[in-house]
């Protein structure tokens, strides 16, 4: 499948149904799909470019529901390089991190997405879709203004 909706491939929004029905290694396999299908489309822009973030994003996310935490990480940190307070990656690179007994580096990961919650999935339909695993949106707890104690 050769053919893009918006800003992404048809295999994109396929590995997005295989996420929702936990098949992380189908996810995955049409994730780079996706990825390889940009590569040849842009063949002279750098790899973090050639891609588009959210596919990295959820390369990442595939890698961490799979255990594969290390390269979770590269996936996030390569979504960053575009994104760079992009708070969801940096959320679930914070749980990768912690998965790979880094503590203190999660937590201060932790704490650098909460301070960007505002940059979340910024894709044309969020207003009226939460997508799989975004962990800043307008219904989350996390996302909503906190009252002020007077």
């Amino acid at each position: 499948m050769n053919h893009n909706e918006i800003s992404h491939t048809y295999n994109f929004y396929i590995a997005l149904d295989y996420l929702q029905l936990n098949r992380f290694d189908e996810a995955k396999a049409f994730l780079l799909k996706s990825k390889e299908q940009q590569f040849e489309g842009f063949p002279d822009d750098p790899p973090h470019e050639a891609c588009h973030y959210m596919d990295w994003f959820y390369l990442g996310i595939t890698e961490m529901e799979l255990k594969n935490y290390a390269e979770g990480i590269k996936m996030f940190d390569t979504s960053l390089q575009v994104y760079s307070n992009f708070d969801d990656a940096m959320f679930y690179k914070a749980i990768c991190l912690n998965g790979l007994g880094k503590k203190e580096e999660a937590t201060a990961t932790f704490d650098k997405a909460i301070e960007n919650k505002e940059n979340t999935i910024n894709e044309d339909q969020v207003f009226y879709e939460i997508y799989p695993y975004q962990a800043f949106h307008r219904l989350s707890s996390s996302s909503r203004q906190q009252p002020q104690n007077k």
